[in-house]
């Protein structure tokens, strides 16, 4: 995957990217080259927002011994044992609207591109 870097530019430049292929998709949808151009413009976008906008944070658990009810043995494995939980944090809200905004106007080609996947994926299951 391309590590892009990050600033307004590099946002503006993939969101005309998959703008741009998606005309292009819609104009001439039976193109493989349009077909995969679109998808690879989608797929930077998407990688792009998921790398800038969202933060991931870890936190461990209460350990089983320490929470009301455990009946068990305190030194044991299965009581010292705790649950860790993802945290997701948005970061850049504006970027995560862009990118809802975006691709809910992309949604015909996007379905375009799935149901043209479906149906070159039934062509090869036909020919093998």
């Amino acid at each position: 995957m391309v590590n892009f870097p990050v600033s307004e530019e590099t946002l503006n430049k993939l969101k005309d990217e998959v703008h741009s292929t998606g005309d292009t998709l819609k104009n001439r949808p039976f193109n493989p080259e349009n077909i995969l151009r679109h998808k690879k413009a989608v797929r930077n976008f998407m990688h792009y927002v998921v790398e800038n906008c969202y933060g991931i944070d870890f936190e461990a658990g209460i350990p089983n011994y320490l929470k009301p009810g455990y009946k068990g043995q305190r030194g044991t494995p299965e009581a010292r044992y705790q649950k860790r939980h993802t945290k997701i944090q948005v970061i850049d809200k504006k970027l995560e609207d862009l990118a809802a905004d975006l691709l809910s106007r992309q949604m015909q080609q996007l379905e375009l591109v799935a149901r043209l996947e479906e149906i070159k994926g039934l062509l090869i299951d036909l020919l093998e």
